[in-house]
This record gives C-alpha cells, sequence and structure tokens, in this order.
C-alpha cells in the first residue's frame, strides 16, 4: 500500500512538472508573439553593445570631430549644411554618402568645385523636404552614430554646439534607414521611420513621433529641475510649461541673444529665469537625470515640418558632461 502511494506521488509529480513546463511555454509563446517583448528583447541587446559614448562641445570640437569621421571607413551623412573644407575633404577621401538640405546644396557643390577636388567614388545629392531637412547625423561603419546641433560648416564650428557619438548597431541600422528614405526628388517626400525605445537611449523621429507632446510630458513630469540651452523657443505650450514649472522646481535657461525679439519669440514669458548668449545653436535640455539633445528646435516648424531627431539620454556619463556644459555657460553670463 505504501509502495503504491509513493509510486502515485512520484508519478503526480511528474505530471504537475510537465504541465508546469508546458503552461510557461505557452505564456512565453503568448508573449512572445507580442510586437513590444520582441522590441523588449532588441533592447536589452541594444544596451549591452553601448560600450561608450563621445561627447563633443563647440567651439573648440573640431579636430575632435574630424578624428571621429578620419577613423572611419564607411560614412553617410544627412546634413542641413555643410561649408567646412576639413569636413568635406574628409569625406571626399572616405568615398561617403551625402545628403544635404537643397537649399543648401549649391554651397557645397560650389566648395568642391573651389577645392578642385573630385567626387571619385562618393556621392552628393540635394534632399527635398515638406521644411527643413535639418538633420546633422552621421551614420559611420556598422557601429555607430554621429548627431546634434552641429553643422559642420565654419559658423558651426565657431557656435556653441555639440555633437555626440553613440556605439550601436541598432541605431546605426535605424539612422540608415533614415537615410536611405530621405527624397531626393522634389515632388516626393517619404519617411516611414518608427521610434526607436531603449532603457537609457530613446531616439525620435519627429516626422513620425510627436516630439513636441513627449518633451512637454518630460518638463511636466519633472521633480527636481528643468535646465535648457535653446538656439530659440518659439512654441508657446512649451514657453507655458516652463513658466507654471518655475512655480514648482528649478528652471533656468540660456537662449540664442539674436533670437529673443523673433517674431513669435517667447523670451520674455522665460525672462526672470532666462539669460542670453550670442552664437548659441543648442538644442539641450536637461531634465532631473536626462538629458535631451538633437537637431530639433521647439517651434512649429521643427515640431511639424522639419526632418528633425530627438534623442533622450539617461546614462550618468553623459549627464554629468552636459550639465558641467551647461553650468559653465549659465554663470560665466
Amino acid at each position: 500500500m505504501e509502495r503504491r502511494l509513493k509510486k502515485n506521488s512520484k508519478k503526480k509529480q511528474i505530471i504537475d512538472k510537465i504541465i508546469e513546463t508546458f503552461l510557461i511555454i505557452f505564456i512565453f509563446l503568448l508573449i512572445l508573439k507580442h510586437y513590444r517583448f520582441i522590441e523588449y528583447l532588441l533592447e536589452l541587446r541594444c544596451i549591452n553593445e553601448q560600450k561608450d559614448y563621445l561627447i563633443g562641445f563647440c567651439p573648440g570640437c573640431k579636430s575632435e570631430f574630424l578624428k571621429v569621421l578620419n577613423s572611419s571607413h564607411t560614412i553617410k551623412c544627412a546634413l542641413y549644411s555643410l561649408d567646412d573644407e576639413d569636413t568635406l575633404k574628409v569625406l571626399i577621401s572616405k568615398n561617403s554618402e551625402i545628403k544635404v538640405f537643397y537649399q543648401n546644396f549649391w554651397k557645397v557643390d560650389k566648395l568642391i568645385k573651389e577645392l578642385n577636388k573630385s567626387l571619385e567614388n562618393s556621392s552628393l545629392l540635394p534632399v527635398y523636404s515638406k521644411g527643413l531637412m535639418h538633420h546633422k547625423f552621421c551614420v559611420i561603419d556598422n557601429n555607430y552614430v554621429l548627431l546634434g546641433s552641429l553643422n559642420p560648416t565654419k559658423k558651426g564650428f565657431q557656435q556653441v554646439n555639440d555633437f555626440i557619438v553613440i556605439e550601436s548597431k541598432t541605431f546605426n541600422k535605424k539612422l540608415n534607414t533614415i537615410y536611405n528614405q530621405l527624397s531626393t526628388n522634389p515632388r516626393f517626400q517619404q519617411n516611414l521611420l518608427s521610434s526607436v525605445f531603449y532603457k537609457k537611449i530613446q531616439l525620435f523621429d519627429c516626422k513620425v513621433e510627436p516630439c513636441k507632446k513627449r518633451l512637454l510630458y518630460e518638463i511636466r513630469n519633472a521633480k527636481e529641475k528643468v535646465w535648457f540651452a535653446q538656439f530659440l523657443i518659439t512654441d508657446n505650450d512649451i514657453a507655458q510649461t516652463l513658466l507654471e514649472k518655475s512655480n514648482k522646481i528649478d528652471v533656468k535657461g540660456i537662449i540664442n541673444q539674436n533670437n529673443i525679439n523673433l517674431r513669435g519669440s517667447d523670451f520674455r514669458k522665460l525672462e526672470n529665469f532666462t539669460k542670453t548668449l550670442k552664437d548659441l545653436h543648442l538644442k539641450v535640455w536637461i531634465i532631473d537625470n536626462k538629458i535631451i539633445t538633437g537637431s530639433v528646435n521647439p517651434s512649429a516648424n521643427g515640431f511639424e515640418n522639419n526632418d528633425e531627431l530627438m534623442i533622450i539620454i539617461s546614462d550618468p556619463k553623459v549627464y554629468d558632461g552636459y550639465v558641467k556644459m551647461f553650468k559653465k555657460l549659465y554663470f560665466a553670463i
């Protein structure tokens, strides 16, 4: 009798284990079918490959910027403007693919002729857009992306700008997709990329993702501080939210001095906690422990019409660098 009970008990344990295993597999397969879970797996993979960052702040960033390009094998750049001779020489020497906003295309073409350079295996194409093709990014090799507020122009290197290089095959692939979809046909524009979300980095293509909505969310949910260094602010919702938050937390900012009287400028709303600085071209937000940067200005065109990127980074290494930069600018004024 006792032997039979033991045998039945062992059999029951085996059956329970089999049922438990099948339930786990079933639940896993259900979750796996869900698209967001697949994205989560990609997220974990991408976090592991983001080994480091390189951050450059201008003026004084040109040598570091050129060093990044010189150390590369293949380069694709989507640029609002390009008239720096040294940058163009490096890009041509690397047989790079370059797309430039059509209104600034002639400058690059003219510079190539002045330098008596042949594109050889490089390509240079104009890009057409509903608004501005305002990108400032490069896809480097198969592992890196470079983006920020910097236009590689003579003026751009002299202005207060930033660029950040991120090691990531996934971001590289996504920005490569954006690059390939930039229209070189004046009658046709297309942009199909969805935004890419990760634990430490979130990349937004503002033509697909409502960058304004996300920026407002970050400002409204700030617990400690909102610091900003902006070329301009003409979006009333952003300005009003900053004004309301200034009564609750630490809000301070810097705006380009030349744009405070610009039509639509919201500087007067913000002047109690905002300083001005000539030659400021940054698009930087420091919100609690997050850094937001990219190419997008908080304006109607920036949020609605232009080709723009916005990136949110939650990483102490990046945070410390941008906080140091902001304090240096803000307290020197």
